[in-house]
């Protein structure tokens, strides 16, 4: 639609309308919501005010407008709460739209920012439900499967160690030992498929965050695996509790820093770092291990999936604290590249008073 170099001489009234009227056309034949009016007379705060709010999502970006950011960053710091009337005396704003066809092109920009954006949370808000539909699925099929297992895993448990009292030693009690250890294994994926599927009421309660991936630490602190591991904690001062179950969380940090460890089977970092964000606190642990491919990502919360070797992994761990996670109205998600290492945040709402 031409350069923002152009002067407002070269873009008259008609050229605007005409612009105005392309976009919407792609829009429609597009039926995506990413096109803009590029505005000649667009300036920036941070070249006209000198902005540092590198924080704000339209600092350095050149495809939002800083007044759209106005309720929840510049009106914010300044104690005015007023959103976009307080941007109207704004010399960036001003500049920005010097007249009603300017006007009208980033009036369209701002609706079709909040169309794409409602769009994107649409998907996002689809893609739960066709995964909490799927996960409830799989929960009634895991009760029946602990439940089918479980009787005749326990009889064989106890044949096995009355056969280890009789013996006198040698091969067959060594024999009977290995058999042992697998019917225990056994035995734990079948209470794992328990708490999956039929989850334990527990009392939540106001806690820390921070704390409990703490907790999750130190009760980790004599595990070998974690000798070849650099641990690096960055904390963000105090932070408001969250309500969760103190117990079941403690256990999601253990599932995703022993995660982050087998990632990393030559050595590595492990960071873990808490803060708050948009009403939520969060705590992101992070590794520099294999990373993921994103059809790992897509597959890397279902239940028995595993990318370990046989017999090293359940699939289980990560089921389990995502359904823990949101039985709490939090998140879990994963960010990850081949390579590069993943990052998985856990985030739960502040708690209301």
């Amino acid at each position: 639609m031409g350069s923002e170099s152009e002067t407002r001489e070269d873009r008259g009234p008609e050229r605007t309308a005409a612009e105005i009227r392309r976009l919407l056309r792609d829009v429609e034949e597009d039926g995506a919501f990413h096109a803009r009016y590029e505005n000649p007379h667009l300036v920036r705060c941070w070249e006209v005010m000198g902005c540092k709010a590198s924080d704000c999502p339209a600092y350095g970006a050149e495809d939002r407008r800083c007044w759209n950011m106005a309720a929840r960053f510049c009106a914010l710091r300044s104690g005015v709460r007023s959103g976009e009337i307080a941007c109207r005396s704004c010399e960036v704003y001003r500049r920005a739209r010097p007249d009603p066809w300017t006007e009208i092109g980033e009036s369209f920009n701002s609706v079709l920012e909040l169309l794409e954006a409602y769009a994107l949370r649409a998907e996002e808000l689809r893609s739960q439900a066709l995964e909490h539909e799927k996960m409830a699925a799989i929960g009634r099929l895991a009760a029946g499967v602990a439940h089918e297992v479980g009787n005749p895993l326990a009889s064989i448990s106890s044949l096995v160690q009355l056969l280890m009292r009789r013996a006198e030693g040698g091969e067959l009690v060594e024999g009977l030992q290995v058999v042992l250890s697998h019917v225990q294994r056994i035995s734990e994926i079948v209470q794992q498929l328990c708490s999956f599927a039929r989850p334990a009421p527990a009392a939540a309660e106001p806690v820390d965050l921070a704390s409990l991936a703490d907790e999750a630490l130190r009760l980790l602190s004599y595990d070998r695996r974690l000798e070849r591991i650099r641990v690096v904690l960055e904390r963000s001062g105090s932070l408001p509790p969250v309500s969760v179950a103190p117990k079941e969380v403690v256990q999601v940090f253990i599932n995703l820093i022993l995660n982050a460890v087998d990632a990393m089977p030559e050595g590595g970092t492990l960071a873990i770092r808490s803060g708050r964000r948009q009403g939520s606190v969060f705590v992101e642990v992070r590794d520099t291990g294999t990373g993921m491919t994103p059809e790992l990502m897509a597959r890397i919360f279902e239940p028995f999936f595993t990318t370990k070797p046989a017999g090293k992994g359940t699939g289980l761990g990560l089921a389990v604290s995502y359904s823990a996670v949101t039985r709490y109205g939090g998140t879990l998600s994963v960010a990850s590249e081949p390579g590069q290492g993943s990052t998985f945040t856990v985030s739960f709402p502040i708690r209301s008073r």
